[in-house]
């Protein structure tokens, strides 16, 4: 191989690199913005189960009350 051609090959073989290292960087960059916005909705879906839950809650001691009702005017 001539100084040439290993020159050619040197000079390829760094563009390529260079070429390599912004997917790399641009894919890293997009990963980062996905897990950003995955992380931001993950909190907006534990905020509305939290919801959910003190609803279910409610529904819960609404039930009970009604129950315990209707068992006072079994009993009468």
């Amino acid at each position: 191989m001539t100084d040439d051609e290993l020159r050619l090959n040197l000079e390829s073989l760094h563009a390529n690199i260079a070429e390599l290292h912004e997917t790399v960087s641009r894919a890293q960059a997009e990963n980062a913005r996905q897990i950003g916005q995955l992380t931001k909705q993950i909190g907006q879906l534990t905020a509305l189960l939290a919801v959910d839950a003190e609803n279910i809650r409610a529904l819960a001691r609404i039930a009970q009350v009604h129950q315990d009702r209707l068992d006072r005017l079994e009993g009468q």
